[in-house]
């Protein structure tokens, strides 16, 4: 599990920033991320919440030895225990069963 916090700030001209973070984050690693509009590329704050998302979603990945990226498909690797591979069978049958309603058969 991974904690996050967001802060707003401005790069100055020595490029030198000073971060105070929340106290509610535990001390240990952690990583900063800096996201930056380009100057010439249009203001899109949905690109910017997902690449933020996308970096984090890596981060996890790394940390997690159970999923393997293959290029923008991500796999599972791990053995399920049989209750959790049950209750997934079961949402398969389930939704394989509401397709099927769905075209008539």
């Amino acid at each position: 599990m991974q904690a996050a916090a967001k802060i707003q700030g401005t790069i100055p001209m020595d490029r030198r920033i000073e971060l105070r973070l929340p106290e509610d984050l535990p001390v240990g690693p952690a990583e900063v991320i800096i996201l930056v509009p380009l100057p010439n590329a249009p203001a899109d704050r949905l690109a910017a919440e997902e690449a933020l998302l996308d970096a984090g979603a890596e981060t996890a990945l790394e940390q997690d030895g159970r999923f393997r990226a293959d290029g923008e498909l991500v796999g599972f690797q791990a053995e399920l225990g049989s209750e959790l591979q049950d209750e997934l069978d079961h949402r398969r049958d389930r939704e394989q069963r509401i397709d099927k309603l769905g075209q008539g058969l």
